[in-house]
């Protein structure tokens, strides 16, 4: 929970040899990969001599609409812990995209900028090397 749609069918996919599959989804503005997952079962699928169908399936509940609430559509409200999070997490973007050089001060700095970038890549305008 709490990890796009692309990065929770990878580790399906890729760690666990199963499939991922959409069981709902709620809102419409995020493309499906960037999609959070909300939950998530175990598919108990049974094959039509009554055994568990291979390869395995998880069935995942996504949120499809953006971080936060605002003009361009629906949301999180930024007083739930959830808004909270995803409002700090643009305002660091935002602060590191405005002052990229920040980054360069230190290898303290940069290992972080490294680190956030790579968690919130799709936030960075900039690129860390």
């Amino acid at each position: 929970m709490g990890k796009t749609f692309a990065e929770a069918q990878a580790k399906i996919s890729g760690d666990w040899n199963a499939t991922a599959i959409v069981a709902s989804a709620v809102g419409a503005v995020l493309e499906r990969d960037k999609c959070i997952v909300t939950s998530w079962h175990k598919s108990s699928r049974l094959d039509a001599s009554g055994y568990p169908q291979k390869p395995a399936a998880f069935m995942l509940n996504l949120n499809c609409n953006q971080a936060i609430a605002g003009v361009n559509g629906p949301g999180n409200s930024i007083t739930t812990p959830e808004g909270r999070a995803a409002k700090s997490t643009l305002d660091k973007a935002a602060a590191l995209n405005d002052n990229p050089e920040w980054c360069d001060k230190s290898d303290k700095n940069h290992e972080y900028c490294a680190h956030f970038c790579t968690l919130h890549g799709d936030l960075c305008t900039f690129s860390v090397s």
